[in-house]
């Protein structure tokens, strides 16, 4: 089997106790069936002790969490006990993969670390040269894969052009961000009609700038003209407030970015000058979301929703970042690096804000094409 990773992914440790953060708090923690079978044959006070912290139901296995959201597991130390008594080789999947993440298609496994390890986030964020990636080959047996092939191929080609729009560093981030968004609505309108080759024509079109120029010249006319951008994000930050809450100082920094949103134009001379220095954070952030959920509308048809949600993504880290500028009229890198991993952890590690983004895609306005775009200017 092929194996495709990003050239960061290789260079990534976990650093345990020494960690900002710990990946044990704040969310629950799913137990494979492999791992319960063995956790079930282990005695004594540690078998006791995981026998009273085992829940399994209806929603699978899982271990129990402390009043403060916490695992059980999880000591004073920031250490984990069961792997003190254990040995590594026994933690769940979970434990052992997080943060890293995998995805197969056919004879190909792409692999990843997530945004919401602190440790990954520098990795990705940190990384001045555009992004590249590396192929090996594992002894592993290739998954069959219910996928249909002609969808696969013209997404693979069309996610490699999306992200080579996003390396253009001769264009400002804000317009690759509207081009890929905008290259992938007018897929989705084959994907819907399942005239997936047809997709090569859209590709074609979005390989010229500047037709992508002339693309979004009459779509941003038309958003500024039906959609007031700052009431949007203000709308947007507002729904967010009413998501999952995972780490308890999140709300109060949606409330502060609506705050933000309201004081300070994007176009605020200083401000604009600040958010110039980091567009190859923002560079690499829309990169890491279009490269982990891009091809994944080969399972499901949606492609729209999944750069809908690299593009929601933009918004929601520029405002709370934008209230943090406020405040101090500086940020360092690692202030940055910060938003973005609370704001991965808060969305991707949890089911019911995923869902929620993915309904509010097509049942909030807010989330229209139009209003994305009035929001991005």
């Amino acid at each position: 089997m092929r194996v495709r990773v990003p050239d960061y992914y290789e260079k990534f440790k976990c650093i345990a106790s020494e960690c900002t953060d710990t990946c044990c708090a704040g969310w629950e923690v799913d137990v494979d069936a492999a791992s319960q079978e063995y956790y079930k044959t282990v005695k004594g006070e540690f078998g006791k002790r995981l026998k009273e912290n085992t829940i399994i139901d209806e929603e699978g296995i899982r271990f129990t969490l402390t009043e403060n959201k916490r695992c059980c597991f999880l000591n004073d130390c920031n250490l984990c006990d069961l792997y003190t008594a254990l040995g590594e080789e026994h933690l769940c999947e979970t434990c052992t993969d997080f943060p890293r993440f995998s995805e197969v298609f056919g004879d190909l496994k792409e692999k990843g670390i997530s945004l919401s390890c602190p440790t990954a986030a520098k990795l990705i964020l940190d990384h001045a040269e555009r992004l590249s990636f590396q192929e090996s080959e594992e002894d592993e047996m290739v998954a069959l894969n219910d996928i249909d092939y002609d969808l696969y191929m013209q997404l693979m080609a069309a996610r490699k052009q999306a992200l080579e729009i996003l390396w253009n560093r001769e264009r400002d981030i804000m317009w690759r961000v509207m081009a890929v968004l905008l290259f992938a609505n007018d897929i989705q309108k084959y994907i819907y009609k399942e005239k997936y080759k047809k997709i090569a024509k859209v590709r074609e079109k979005y390989q010229e700038e500047k037709y992508i120029d002339k693309v979004i010249l009459k779509n941003g006319r038309k958003a500024l003209k039906h959609v007031d951008g700052v009431v949007n994000v203000q709308s947007i930050l507002s729904l967010f407030e009413e998501f999952e809450v995972i780490n308890e100082s999140w709300p109060e920094k949606l409330q502060k970015a609506e705050k933000a949103n309201e004081t300070v134009s994007n176009h605020d001379e200083e401000y604009a000058a600040y958010f110039k220095s980091r567009e190859v954070q923002y560079e690499q952030l829309m990169v890491y979301f279009i490269y982990r959920y891009f091809m994944k509308a080969v399972y499901d048809l949606d492609l729209i929703a999944k750069v809908k949600l690299g593009v929601i993504s933009i918004i929601i880290i520029r405002s709370v970042e934008k209230a943090e500028w406020m405040e101090k009229k500086t940020l360092l890198l690692e202030d940055f690096i910060e938003i973005a991993h609370l704001y991965s952890k808060e969305i991707e590690h949890s089911d019911e804000n995923m869902d929620g983004i993915r309904e509010l895609c097509y049942g909030d306005l807010c989330f229209h094409i139009e209003s994305l775009i009035a929001s991005l200017l």
